[in-house]
């Protein structure tokens, strides 16, 4: 082969890899008006686009999660990116999931428009030829909604009727469409998933609105966001005032209809803090407004259900908020923090810990901020007492997790969470090492229960006795009575208090939470209608109560530094690095 045709080679398949321009070049589209246009893609599928892209060339599996606001484009995308990946390649089966027999049908003529309209790309790339298709008399209902071409390739759209759907071919390419509001959607994904291969040709992609808190949806979203959490899943979210179709020209002067914005409209809400949140003109406020009367028939929580501003608003837990969702929705979280383990070595005579990076979603220490050497940290650990916030049936379980979060003692500011289901003593193997990353912090454990495995742990292990929590200051705990007085005891009279305390903490703006499923557990802890305040069904709350003790610590810790073992005497490197303290 010549260099001229390699060089054209090579320039037609980079080509080939951009699917934006590929979309505009070779596929259209019908407009609500009915007219059809080039496909441009809108900028939710432009993310889509790019996560799938940035998945591929990592050598790894297309596995998106996506939560997303109504009618931006993204199931168009999803159809579009199938029709790229199936019929040009020889042996791709390409599977679409709707969750009901209309929705499956609008999918249908997405790609059938698709298969129609086809432009062959720069002239050159031209579709396959189609299978003769069978009798309509042969085929039934489902059938019909497939499209087979001669290469071995096909695309079929089926309901999320059938749980057992997929659980009989092997597939490469998968979208499963509102997949939230699926019936069976734990049966269908276990029949579905086994049937896609782990390669990195392979796409799965899971795109919905959200329908409430808990379920396999919720489930999904919350596991792709958790760093700690090893997993090819990739989470997207898509907020409506990213859309540039959400947009309604004023019907007055633009200042008499800024002189009508509330901060405390008893419909729309805090306009004043939305606009500030997301840079909005007052074009989308205007559309806020109206879609907020129009649609959602005058409902701001069914407003952000169904056109969330963020990923934490969008799924709305039955029973009052006992946190406010305005300050949760300022917190500054971090998306794409560092991850790793944190390992106590024996060098020699010498004892060292080491913080150990590993690559993205793997580890179970997610940090946000460094350790200073000169900084002093609060730890609020709550350890796992295994309860199951589901039913506890096989395939169902979902016990809770030990939860250790550290905060800034100066600042107020998260700056790392461990969340691992892991037993009472490994616990407190984990928050001595954790302890000792981070200058020997003060600890504060919930004496509960599986607590009290914790701290006996901790004491064991010589954790120094003024950085832990104890109950009673001023009593002697000498010998064997060490255990009757360290760390938080939660009981039915101070857990309220300590409820309070967090709450006291977000409205005065002393933390800053970092961690996105911290604030989504936060966002999901309501006044249920017996009056207590826990997690909403199906959620855990296991990282709230470790907040809430690290608010305890703040207040209560020895604002002096005290004088350490040998071993807290060592240094922190830059950013990236090991840190490595010595023990003499």
């Amino acid at each position: 082969m010549r260099n001229a045709d390699r060089l054209r080679l090579h320039e037609l398949h980079q080509g080939w890899q951009d699917h934006a321009a590929w979309c505009a070049q070779c596929l259209t589209i019908p407009e609500r008006s009915g007219r059809v246009v080039q496909l441009e893609p809108w900028p939710a599928h432009r993310r889509l686009a790019h996560a799938i892209k940035k998945q591929r060339a990592r050598g790894r599996p297309a596995r998106i999660v996506y939560l997303k606001p109504r009618r931006v484009s993204v199931s168009v995308g999803c159809c579009a990116e199938l029709f790229q990946s199936v019929p040009f390649l020889t042996g791709q089966h390409g599977f679409i999931v709707s969750y009901q027999k209309d929705s499956a049908e609008e999918i249908f003529s997405y790609i059938t428009h698709f298969q129609n309209s086809y432009q062959p790309y720069r002239g050159l790339i031209g579709l396959p030829r189609l299978k003769r298709k069978p009798k309509d008399a042969d085929q039934t209902s489902e059938n019909r909604r497939r499209i087979d071409w001669d290469n071995g390739s096909y695309i079929r759209v089926a309901t999320a009727k059938n749980v057992k759907t997929g659980r009989s071919f092997d597939v490469r390419h998968v979208l499963l469409d509102e997949f939230a509001f699926y019936d069976n959607a734990a049966k269908l994904m276990t029949s579905i998933l086994p049937s896609v291969p782990d390669d990195a040709g392979t796409t799965v992609i899971v795109a919905s609105t959200a329908n409430g808190v808990g379920g396999p949806f919720w489930d999904l979203c919350q596991k792709a966001q958790d760093a700690a959490q090893p997993s090819d899943w990739v989470f997207l979210f898509f907020g409506w005032w990213e859309h540039p179709g959400y947009s309604r020209v004023l019907d007055v002067p633009a200042a008499e209809f800024q002189g009508t914005l509330s901060r405390n409209h008893p419909l729309y809400g805090d306009e004043f803090a939305e606009r500030q949140n997301y840079n909005l003109t007052l074009e989308q406020l205007n559309w806020r407004r109206w879609t907020i009367a129009d649609t959602c028939e005058w409902s701001l929580d069914r407003f952000r259900q169904e056109y969330p501003g963020n990923a934490e608003e969008a799924f709305q837990a039955s029973g009052r908020p006992r946190f406010s969702h305005r300050l949760l929705n300022r917190m500054p979280v971090i998306r794409e923090a560092v991850t790793g383990e944190l390992e106590i070595e024996h060098v020699g005579v010498r004892r060292r810990v080491v913080f150990r990076a590993g690559e993205e979603g793997c580890g179970s220490m997610v940090m946000y901020r460094r350790p200073d050497p000169e900084g002093e940290y609060v730890i609020g650990a709550d350890p796992s007492e295994g309860k199951d916030v589901k039913s506890g049936e096989p395939g169902n379980q979902d016990p809770d997790y030990s939860v250790a979060a550290v905060f800034d003692a100066r600042t107020g500011e998260q700056v790392a969470k461990i969340r691992a289901r892991i037993q009472p003593a490994v616990f407190g193997e984990t928050l001595y090492a954790l302890g000792w990353f981070y200058n020997w912090a003060y600890v504060v454990p919930e004496a509960k229960g599986a607590g009290l495995g914790t701290i006996e742990k901790l004491l064991e292990m010589q954790y120094p006795l003024d950085r832990l929590y104890k109950r009673q200051p001023e009593a002697d705990v000498a010998g064997s009575t060490q255990l009757q007085f360290y760390g938080y005891e939660t009981t039915n009279v101070n857990r309220p208090q300590l409820v309070s305390a967090l709450d006291n903490a977000l409205t005065d703006g002393s933390i800053i939470l970092r961690g996105p499923n911290t604030v989504q557990e936060c966002r999901t802890f309501v006044i249920k209608s017996s009056g207590k305040a826990e997690h909403a069904e199906g959620c855990h709350d296991d990282e709230v109560i470790a907040v809430a003790l690290a608010v305890i610590g703040l207040r209560s810790m020895p604002r002096r530094k005290p004088k350490l073992p040998a071993e807290a005497r060592g240094g922190v490197t830059k950013w990236g690095r090991r840190r490595l303290v010595d023990e003499d």
